[in-house]
């Protein structure tokens, strides 16, 4: 029986990489550059929307603050102006012509 498994062993197996080694590296070239492109985009996107999180977080303290001003200050901006004296003891002055 061992002289039938040594008929049978199986032929020797040749990468196809060894009979195209051009076109292989081209392959390889390909999937390199393709690679670092897409890692480039990755990072330009992730760049924009950290920038994109940043600058929303701004506008929305600044809206905040402009909130908070016009909250405070409003009710001041909205007394109308008294004619005559602004102040106990003052004398009103009246142009006579």
């Amino acid at each position: 029986m061992s002289d039938a498994a040594e008929d049978v062993l199986p032929p020797e197996i040749i990468p196809a990489a060894a009979e195209d080694s051009a076109a292989s590296t081209v392959v390889s070239a390909l999937l390199f550059v393709a690679f670092i492109g897409l890692s480039i985009v990755t990072v330009g996107v992730i760049y924009l929307a950290v920038q994109d999180f940043l600058q929303k977080r701004e506008r929305d303290k600044f809206e905040k603050e402009e909130a908070e001003k016009t909250k405070k200050g409003g009710k001041k901006a909205k007394a109308k102006a008294r004619t005559g004296p602004r102040g106990f003891g003052q004398k009103i002055e009246e142009d006579e012509e």
